[in-house]
Formats: C-alpha cells, sequence, structure tokens
C-alpha cells in the first residue's frame, strides 16, 4: 500500500543513511515502487560524489518496471535533497548563513508532493537526530508531525547511546509519534556487548527491534534483503520483538 515513513535517529552520523540506503534497495529489489528523499543535508560540497544525497540516488539502481508517467528510476540530487547547506552545522544555521529558503511550510509541502507521487513507500529521511533545529523554531520532530507518519529510529551502540536513543524515544512519543520499529547500528567503539546494547534498548522501548551489526561492502545485499524483510513484516504486525539476522 503506498504511504510513506519517516527515517529519523537518535544523533548524527550513526546510520541514518545506510539504513535507508539499504531498506530502498531491499524493498525495490522486492519490486516494490519504492523511493527515498532526505530533502535537508548540511556539509553539502558539490564535488563530493560521496554525499548522502548520492547514496540515496545510487540505491535507486535496484528499480521495479515504473509506471506510466513516473520521472525515471534514478532521481536527480535536486530531487532527492532540494535543500542542501554547504556549512556542515544545524540547518537552522546553515541556512541563515547561506541565506537559503528554507522554511517549515516549504519543507512540508515539497514531503507532500512526493509522497503523493504515490510510492510505496517514499522513505523520507531526516537530517541529525529527531530533535536537531531545522529553523529556529521548528524542529524535525515537528517535521515529522506535520506530515503524520510513523517513525524508523535508528539508535546505536556506543559510550551514551542508551541514554540518548531512550530519550529520544519517550520524546517522540510524547508527542504522539508513533515509533514503528527501532533499529540498532552497531557502532565502531562500544562500552559493552552489542547485545548488551540491544538488550537494554528492548527494556525500555516496546517496538520491534533490528539489531545491525557493522557489516562489509560484500554484506550490504544480505543486509538489504533482511531490512526490506523486517520492513513488510512490521506493516503486516507479524515481526518478533527482536530481529537479528546472519548478514555473514
Amino acid at each position: 500500500m503506498p504511504g510513506g515513513c519517516f527515517v529519523t535517529a537518535s544523533g548524527t552520523e550513526i546510520g541514518k543513511t545506510f539504513v535507508t540506503c539499504r531498506l530502498l534497495e531491499g524493498l525495490r529489489a522486492r519490486g516494490r515502487m519504492a523511493a527515498a528523499i532526505k530533502p535537508v543535508l548540511s556539509g553539502w560540497d558539490p564535488a563530493d560524489d560521496g554525499s548522502d544525497a548520492h547514496l540515496l540516488q545510487a540505491a535507486h539502481a535496484h528499480p521495479p518496471v515504473l509506471e506510466a508517467g513516473r520521472s525515471g528510476p534514478v532521481p536527480k540530487i535536486a530531487e532527492i535533497s532540494p535543500w542542501r547547506l554547504e556549512a556542515p552545522l544545524s540547518p537552522h544555521v546553515a541556512a541563515r548563513r547561506q541565506a537559503a529558503a528554507l522554511t517549515p511550510d516549504a519543507l512540508v509541502a515539497f514531503c507532500r508532493k512526493r509522497l503523493a507521487e504515490g510510492w510505496d513507500p517514499l522513505l523520507i529521511e531526516g537530517i541529525g537526530g529527531a530533535f536537531v533545529p531545522i529553523t529556529e523554531q521548528f524542529l524535525v520532530a515537528d517535521w515529522i508531525a506535520r506530515l503524520a507518519l510513523p517513525v524508523l529510529l535508528v539508535v546505536d551502540s556506543r559510550l551514551g547511546a542508551l541514554s540518548q536513543g531512550i530519550a529520544t524515544y519517550e520524546a517522540l512519543c510524547a508527542r504522539g509519534i508513533t515509533v514503528k520499529g527501532v533499529v540498532v547500528s552497531q557502532s565502531p567503539v562500544e562500552p559493552m556487548s552489542f547485545d548488551e546494547t540491544v538488550a537494554s534498548f528492548a527494556a525500555f522501548m516496546r517496538p520491534p527491534f533490528f539489531a545491525l551489526p557493522r557489516i562489509a561492502p560484500p554484506a550490504f545485499p544480505a543486509a538489504a534483503r533482511a531490512l526490506a524483510g523486517w520492513y513488510e513484516a512490521l506493516d503486516r504486525h507479524e515481526v518478533p520483538q527482536l530481529t537479528r539476522p546472519s548478514l555473514s
């Protein structure tokens, strides 16, 4: 069924784009008309083809047969990330320095337009954590609430991750935002075992969990398949509390 899902996180640089890319690849490989956007990004360098927008663009390379009227299997960078801010800062500061016309209404309107195209689903990746300011009076969480979309929450396993992750989950729930699933993305350095971290998160959060270990590129297709299967099971309400896939 066409619809959307918002991918956010408890912080920055913990795996949102990786999760979004693998999920998009897996869903498209299953023949679903899935797409992904990251409307706002900071630290944009036009000469860098490894940006989050480029990674999402490349993840569209697993297309199903397109319906008439679609723009094509691989979207343009401007269709993925219309607000590309050069300063590697919170968007409310980066946009001000660049004099970029980034407003809540324009951002929400762009997302609603893309949602109306009927993607199955449209994955909308946020910027930074769930409570990063987009403007002086508008947070990522406000953006999610305006769109009324369920959330995939990405958390990590570094020192302090439990506090940040649980606090983010509780704050989203307090705003009436539905967290449909949590992905625990393993950090390169962690104070305790990954299994202990996942179990600790699960003790304080109700949504189903997907434990995503650090993997090398040869395992990316397996991660894509596993994430897509988990996502579809979430939609059917047929998923266990913890999914720990074998990605070797």
